[in-house]
Parts: C-alpha cells; sequence; structure tokens
C-alpha cells in the first residue's frame, strides 16, 4: 500500500467520490465500521493509515464531508517545496503535500 492511496476517492458507500483522508476526518466511525464490513486489504490498509495521519496531525478537510464541494478538489501549491499537488493536507493556511509530509516524519 502507498501511503497517497488515502488520497483516493471512494467508489461506492456512503460517502462515494470523497477522499478517503477527508472521510476518516469527518466520519471515523463510518470509516472503521466498513473497514470490518471490506475484504480489501488495499481498501482497509488504506483507511486505517488515513484515520492514523487524522489523529497524528489533527487534519480536518478543507469543506465538511456532507458538503457537495467535497466531491472535488483542485491541486494546491505546497508550502515547503512549491510543488503543484493533489495529495496534500491543510491545516489553517498551510499546505503540505504529501511527500513533504512524510520527510518530517
Amino acid at each position: 500500500m502507498s501511503v497517497e492511496d488515502v488520497f483516493k476517492r471512494l467508489t461506492s458507500g456512503k460517502w462515494e467520490g470523497r477522499r478517503i483522508i477527508d472521510v476518516a476526518a469527518g466520519d471515523p466511525v463510518w470509516c472503521k465500521r466498513s473497514v470490518a464490513r471490506v475484504s480489501s486489504n488495499e481498501y482497509g490498509s488504506a483507511v486505517l493509515k488515513a484515520l492514523e495521519i487524522v489523529e497524528r496531525t489533527g487534519y480536518e478537510p478543507e469543506f465538511p464531508i456532507d458538503d457537495p464541494r467535497s466531491l472535488s478538489s483542485s491541486p494546491r501549491i505546497c508550502n515547503e517545496c512549491g510543488e503543484k499537488t493533489e495529495t496534500f493536507l491543510s491545516k489553517a493556511a498551510n499546505t503540505v503535500c504529501f511527500v513533504c509530509y512524510e520527510g518530517k516524519m
């Protein structure tokens, strides 16, 4: 499993179309239940990693997961490296791509 899997969008279920990490932040109870119901190791690993990241960083999605705007996200510029990325964590005005985030851990 690649850590970037947490930025993939869910393809089915209650939060279809949302990023895994956003759902982990917005509805962790649903995430834990979905891991127990789904037999895919890759999906389960991605969700558990997303829950861990949310817990460790205090990540909150830009939009609440029940807001239709959460269905799409535009690429951001990383404050650390200046690269455009769709795999980012955003806290207040600070946007960090996942490559830079992993480098700090």
